[in-house]
């Protein structure tokens, strides 16, 4: 075990000394091990012997100037569970981050476990609070790094309790018999105890804690903020940057989202905060032979928004008329040129002419029932097309709601794109669709990421367990973690992946669907 110092910080009350005295505090503190010092506004005060008062972190790393880890306690953890708490020292041993934390991200109730800072990382920060050096840390992420303890120590709706000393858990104190995880669960009332949060945190978890990255935001604690449906992996095209022209498993065997699932996640999604409901596929979504009755439904149970993307070739005039109808919000057509030669040479097996004229149709249509439906065209950005990206803008932004520009990515590794073979000079960061994304993919399954072709990512059927459940669950839990952490198992489809990049942290395409309802009003 490496040399740490324990650092509590102390606002000291009677009856928080008095919790003390029941619950062992002292003892137990000692039996993380190393020296103690205390954090204080009032150093003249009594404490336990051999504790060394300070005002100042700087005076505590003065003092202990060659120990390797600072064990961050609050006064208030009542229920500091040691074993917990040494179990985090030996993880921060192993990998030696600036921050180890059993708090934010965790399954562990607030309270019981600790932080563990590098004395170095204490230094860099530069401050003398702990409160802000926690968000100095994590308001940096490419600048410090954190680790957060993985283990699933006790369930979703656990881990949203407040186990420390306050008005509230005061009975609880009085009631227990032992001053851990356990001996905090068989007394912890689930409606006095649940953590309040801090309104002031820009990005938190779900918890309302601070976080650095704010992808498990409250918002999308219990449910993703984007439901995402492939309805077929049948298409009408081969475009040279899809997996269509390329190969995936299960492309010899056309299969369709069966309308039932269907249905089964949209009455769930009502009620919800979903930000957003995209019909799509792996193929093309007009394609399927229930992609009306399916648009109608999501929008007559109202969820959504609701948006459709498709390659536009069967956007003729009687599907562009169910579509004006079908209260759509908005419509999303892939066509990636502003040439017929461009077009022909990147949409394999479409018409340039005949799409174009689709949407010009859509859009006179548009105009002529009164439709709100927003009309955006898409380009991806690749060697055969980018010296068309300035012309596709002039094109269509005078008479379209949003042009919008992608990058390429290569769909986990199915396609080679050699632009996204580095990572980038501040590092990886998380990929935010485990936080806020869920995909129904065609054949009924429940999958974490958009552009996983070949399921490595699949949790469960929809039919098995529904949204809600899974994602709740081990397996996104576990995804997460290995992306927080930056450490990925050696099977894991995104230990290489280098698709992140093209997944910011301040939101992607969910950020146009935001502006394109805004400018709605």
């Amino acid at each position: 075990m490496i040399d740490a110092l324990v650092l509590v910080e102390a606002a000291m009350t009677f009856a928080l000394s008095q919790a003390w005295r029941r619950s062992g505090y002292v003892e137990r503190i000692a039996a993380l091990g190393g020296a103690v010092a205390v954090l204080t506004d009032d150093p003249q005060a009594t404490w336990p012997e051999g504790w060394k008062p300070v005002t100042h972190l700087s005076q505590a790393l003065d003092a202990f100037p060659h120990v390797q880890a600072v064990i961050h306690v609050e006064a208030e953890q009542i229920f500091m569970d040691v074993g917990v708490a040494l179990g985090g020292l030996a993880k921060f041993a192993d990998h030696r981050p600036d921050l180890f934390t059993q708090w934010e991200h965790c399954l562990l109730p607030v309270g019981v476990g600790v932080r563990i800072y590098s004395p170095q990382c204490l230094r860099r920060a530069g401050n003398e609070r702990m409160s802000e050096i926690l968000t100095t840390v994590l308001a940096a992420p490419s600048v410090f790094t954190v680790r957060y303890d993985e283990r699933e120590y006790v369930d979703v709706n656990a881990h949203l309790l407040d186990s420390r000393f306050s008005d509230h858990t005061a009975a609880a104190v009085a009631q227990a018999t032992s001053w851990s995880l356990a001996g905090y669960l068989a007394v912890a009332d689930a409606r006095c105890h649940r953590y309040a949060g801090h309104s002031g945190n820009k990005v938190t978890d779900r918890r309302g804690m601070a976080a650095p990255y704010g992808f498990e935001s409250r918002e999308c604690a219990d449910f993703p903020t984007y439901v995402m449906f492939d309805l077929t992996n049948r298409c009408n095209a081969a475009c040279v940057h899809c997996p269509q022209s390329i190969g995936f498993t299960g492309q010899d065997k056309p299969s369709f989202l069966d309308f039932d699932v269907f249905k089964q996640a949209i009455d769930e999604c009502v009620g919800r905060p979903i930000q957003f409901v995209r019909i799509t596929a792996d193929g093309e979504p007009l394609l399927h032979p229930r992609v009306w009755d399916m648009l109608d439904y999501a929008t007559m149970k109202g969820v959504g928004p609701v948006g459709l993307t498709t390659n536009g070739a069967a956007l003729n005039a009687a599907n562009a008329r169910r579509l004006l109808a079908s209260g759509t919000f908005m419509v999303d057509i892939s066509i990636d040129a502003a040439s017929e030669a461009t077009f022909q040479e990147v949409r394999v097996g479409l018409s340039y002419s005949q799409v174009r004229d689709n949407v010009l149709r859509l859009l006179d249509l548009r105009q002529d029932t009164g439709s709100k439906l927003k009309v955006m065209t898409s380009f991806v950005r690749q060697p055969a097309n980018a010296h068309e990206v300035n012309d596709f803008h002039a094109q269509w932004t005078p008479l379209v709601d949003k042009v919008l520009i992608r990058e390429l990515n290569s769909n986990v590794g199915l396609n080679d794109v050699a632009a996204a073979a580095e990572v980038p000079a501040g590092g990886r960061w998380p990929c935010p669709h485990f936080w806020r994304r869920v995909v129904i993919g065609y054949g009924g399954e429940v999958k974490a990421c958009p552009i996983d072709w070949q399921g490595g990512l699949v949790d469960r059927p929809l039919a098995v367990s529904p949204i809600h459940a899974q994602w709740r669950d081990s397996f996104y839990h576990d995804h997460r973690m290995q992306h927080l952490n930056n450490d990925f198992r050696a099977d894991s489809i995104c230990r290489d992946c280098r698709d992140w990049q093209a997944s910011p942290w301040d939101l992607g395409y969910e950020k146009v669907i935001r502006d394109l309802r805004e400018r709605e009003g």
